[in-house]
């Protein structure tokens, strides 16, 4: 309305309806104003129409009009979408580690077992069964325990610098250290929680001392783990309670990290305190899980890709010593 009673004034100082040859106000040089009309005419956007008819006037004669066209650039666009980016979604790669001694005929006697020749090959060639992993993943979380350590260097040395790591280590690593692919950027950490279910000397950590005899490099991590995290009492015993306390910790853990890919190394029963319809892994398996409730305080892992489908197929190959671990875990 500002617009068009501005226009209306405007060409009322042009000439009256009806006379477009004369100039109200006195103007001397009609064609002076009219050029200044038509210049400010132009800036506005308007555009010369036909005539148009005065109602005050009771001949119509022909009149100059102007219709009023805004140019782009004064167009002002909004979108509907919000401007604020959402968060990507954190996946958990869930791991079971590779075979150890004590997968073998049934040797739990062992204490704190390594992984066998052929469990050697299958962290190596993880990457390989599940190449997506090590390329995505921006933190791994181990068990303090030989076997996940072993796992976890080994599955992931594409992606970590295990060089060092593996510095005066006494464990057979059988390779030459592969060159990683992302150097400095996937951060290695071990979590006692993430400890095996039972208290047999196979599932028992080793003293950060012993551990560290083992992996050097590690020595500093293991230091900063939690006093008495091997003695398999108190929070660290298998009591039904202590173990669903401790799988509560780390999924508050991993759900409040920044990093959006987190790969997890672990064991066979604590694998069943962590995600819901739990199905028997085997050694070297790794299965995608995200949170069931993104954006709230849940902690409850879900299964990705058919989880129902997964879990009957799994049964079947599930090995001696994981179906042992679920049975202690459901008693």
């Amino acid at each position: 309305m500002y617009v068009l009673s501005h226009l209306y004034r405007l060409l009322q100082n042009v000439a009256p309806w009806g006379d477009p040859g004369h100039v109200s106000h006195g103007n001397k040089h009609p064609e002076r104003r009219e050029k200044v009309v038509d210049s400010r005419s132009r800036k506005l956007g308007m555009n010369k129409r036909t005539s148009i008819e005065h109602p005050d006037h009771s001949q119509s004669q022909p009149t100059v009009a102007y219709s009023i066209r805004l140019p782009s650039s004064a167009i002002r666009t909004f979108s509907t979408k919000s401007t604020t980016m959402a968060k990507e979604p954190q996946t958990i790669y869930l791991i079971r580690h590779a075979q150890a001694l004590h997968n073998v005929n049934d040797r739990y006697h062992i204490p704190d077992p390594p992984l066998t020749s052929l469990g050697l090959q299958q962290a190596r060639d993880f990457s390989t069964e599940y190449p997506d992993i090590p390329s995505s993943v921006d933190l791994i979380v181990s068990s303090p325990l030989i076997r996940t350590i072993q796992t976890s260097l080994l599955a992931f040395e594409s992606v970590l610098d295990t060089k060092p790591l593996r510095e005066g280590s006494d464990i057979d690593f059988e390779g030459d250290v592969v060159p990683p692919k992302k150097k400095g950027e996937v951060k290695f950490e071990l979590m006692a929680e993430l400890q095996e279910v039972s208290e047999m000397p196979c599932d028992t950590p080793s003293t950060a001392s012993e551990t560290s005899s083992h992996f050097p490099a590690l020595s500093t991590q293991l230091s900063s783990l939690t006093a008495n995290y091997h003695s398999k009492s108190g929070p660290w015993s298998s009591d039904e309670s202590a173990v669903r306390s401790r799988a509560a910790h780390v999924l508050r853990s991993l759900k409040a990290r920044p990093e959006r890919n987190i790969a997890v190394v672990t064991h066979g029963g604590f694998l069943a305190m962590l995600v819901k319809g739990f199905a028997g892994y085997g050694n070297a398996e790794a299965r995608r899980c995200v949170w069931r409730d993104e954006d709230g305080e849940g902690l409850e892992l879900r299964w990705v890709d058919g989880p129902e489908e997964k879990e009957e197929k799994k049964k079947e190959g599930m090995d001696e010593s994981v179906k042992r671990n679920v049975e202690e875990v459901k008693n």
